[in-house]
Order: C-alpha cells, then structure tokens, then sequence
C-alpha cells in the first residue's frame, strides 16, 4: 500500500538542483506524483508530493540531513494522505482570474471572499509585471479552487463580483467541468 509524504525545499538556485533532490528520492524508491517549482528572488522553492511503500517513505524522512547537504537547501517534510483519500466527495471545480494594478491587499481580498463561500483554494500563483508604454505595475492572480457540489457557479460569480467592485478589479470566473 502506498505512503504519502509531502516534501518542500528552499536554497540557492543553482542549476541541478531539481536533478539532485530526484535523484536521491528515485535511488530510495520514491515516485514524485505532484510538484511546484519555482525561483522567488534568488531561492528556488520546492514542494512535491511523493508516493512509495512504508520502507521507502521512512528512508526518506531518516536521511533528510543528507539531501540538505547534499542540495544546499532546507528541507521539512510531512506524511500525508492520498489525494483520492482528501478529496472525497461531490465539488465544483472552477478558475479565477484577477487582474489590476498591483497594491497591497489584493490576494487577501479574494482569499476572503472566497473563504466567505466555503470555496478551498487548490492553488493560487500570483503574477506582477510592467505594462508596456506607461511601466505601471500590473498584478495578475490565478486561482483553482473546489466548492461544495450544492454551491452555484453563480453564488461564486457573485461573491466575485462584489469584492471585484470594492477593490477594483478585473475578475474571471470559469467553471472547471468538462476540462
């Protein structure tokens, strides 16, 4: 039966990272099943889930000083369930889109509208960049997020379109079925 275990890694980019941190998961016997990666700044962040039986999943967690080490990163780890196990029934899936002129506050205006409908955030990026012509700073958020099977796109779209209103935002709503 397989284990789960949850393993996130900051340090210094550098090019191979990525290739020694799987390297030492695959030669313990680790199956990487989903995974973040990217550069923030000068670090370069890592999460990733790993499935395997018990023996692999306990070398993993025994032997982490050696891939810190080993990468240069720091590195912190948590058994977890099967996303099957998680994710047990009926949700709507839908995306959202947010567009603006970066300022504070923003990502914290719709994690509250969309906390304030029960909707669960199943990933969140965030984006900012210079507009051409004038150089404003643009902000972009992407959101994938689940609610309740019962809960109405539109109940979504609405609460959306309110906290778009008062902050001043430009919101998407798609809904995620059939994709």
């Amino acid at each position: 039966m397989s284990q789960y275990l949850v393993l996130s890694a900051l340090g210094a980019d550098r090019p191979g990272l990525v290739k020694d941190l799987t390297d030492f998961l695959a030669d313990r016997g680790a199956n990487v099943d989903d995974s973040r990666m990217a550069i923030f700044g000068a670090e370069f962040g890592i999460m990733v889930l790993l499935s395997g039986d018990e023996l692999s999943i306990h070398r993993i967690e025994r032997e982490l000083e050696d891939l810190e080490r080993m990468t240069g990163t720091r590195i912190m780890c948590r058994r977890t369930r099967s996303p099957e196990e998680h994710r047990k029934g009926e949700l709507r899936g839908f995306s959202v889109t947010v567009e603006s002129f970066d300022r504070e506050g923003i990502v914290r205006a719709i994690a509250a509208s969309l906390h304030g409908i029960g909707a669960n955030i199943v990933s969140l990026e965030t984006t900012q960049w210079n507009a051409p012509f004038t150089g404003a700073t643009l902000f972009r958020i992407e959101v994938q997020a689940e609610v309740p099977g019962a809960t109405s796109l539109a109940k979504v779209r609405a609460a959306l379109d309110e906290v778009g209103a008062r902050e001043n935002l430009d919101i998407e709503v798609r809904s995620n079925q059939g994709a």
